[in-house]
């Protein structure tokens, strides 16, 4: 019996020393915040930042030249540069500070917009030509470069023979989508699109609940579609290119009622992506920096 009792106080002890334990142990992260997350938002690992913006430049043949001798059209192969001049377009890089001329241009363009001092939003009226997304894997954005009009005849220049059609109420768009890689690379992709028509309810189903969206029709030039591997700070440049009467210039070219012999330059940044672990083969996580709008 003098056995079993010493066995059953030393094990009262351990119980004790184990329950003591357990109630002078730290609190969590999480019950010390009260259940919140106080390490701020962490954006998903397949995300990417990238910021827009919408040019207008002089319709000039010198201008042109010293814009695009600085940027490298070579990430294109030669088929799709022949294709995309066929039609109309023309791409091209920035791997480092945007050409001299453009870079005026899009500073006097900001220094032109009015922007109410208080809240420092743009004053209604002024359209905004520049915008900062946050896209996932696949996301699409859709880019407006030119105002809709009530009547669109195109056609598409295929090499071996062409092929169009007339639309009412018609919107040129480049479409945007982001691809990131796990050497730190994006790979970014612009598709023409026409968008077309009235507007009509469609039915989205997201997160087990049904979202009820406006839409158009569209046709999507997929033949057209630019492409290019980039890091963080390199810049995709697209302007018209070729005969006024070409496919790109109702999406890049101004309308003769606004001004004649102007065009548009779309310039697409990429500033942040999450996925990069060519030497770190952990998740990166970077708060952002300014709000996406």
């Amino acid at each position: 019996m003098d056995n079993l009792a010493g066995r059953i106080f030393f094990a009262s002890i351990f119980l004790c020393l184990v329950a003591g334990c357990s109630i002078f142990k730290q609190p969590d992260e999480e019950t010390a915040t009260g259940g919140l997350n106080m390490r701020g938002y962490r954006m998903p690992t397949d995300s990417v930042v990238v910021e827009l913006a919408i040019v207008d430049a002089p319709a000039t043949q010198a201008l042109s030249e010293a814009i695009w001798r600085q940027l490298d059209e070579t990430t294109l192969t030669p088929e799709q540069r022949r294709s995309l001049a066929l039609n109309g377009f023309r791409m091209g890089v920035s791997q480092g500070p945007l050409p001299l001329e453009l870079d005026k241009l899009l500073a006097a363009q900001q220094a032109n917009e009015d922007v109410d001092a208080e809240t420092g939003a743009l004053v209604p009226g002024i359209r905004k030509n520049r915008q900062r997304h946050q896209l996932r894997s696949g996301e699409t954005v859709q880019i407006a470069t030119a105002s809709p009009k009530e009547r669109l005849a195109w056609i598409l220049d295929e090499g071996d023979y062409r092929r169009g059609k007339s639309f009412e109420n018609a919107e040129c768009h480049l479409s945007l989508r982001s691809y990131p890689r796990r050497d730190g690379t994006v790979r970014l992709k612009l598709t023409p699109e026409i968008h077309h028509g009235q507007p009509r309810q469609g039915v989205d189903v997201a997160t087990h609940s049904l979202i009820f969206r406006p839409f158009r029709d569209k046709e999507v030039f997929s033949e057209l579609e630019m492409e290019a591997n980039l890091r963080p700070g390199h810049i995709i440049v697209v302007a018209a290119s070729g005969d006024k009467s070409l496919l790109g210039h109702h999406f890049l070219s101004q309308s003769q009622a606004v001004e004649e012999g102007r065009e548009k330059l779309v310039l697409v940044r990429l500033v942040q992506t999450q996925l990069d672990d060519l030497f770190d083969p952990g998740q990166i996580f970077t708060p952002i920096e300014t709000p996406v709008e």
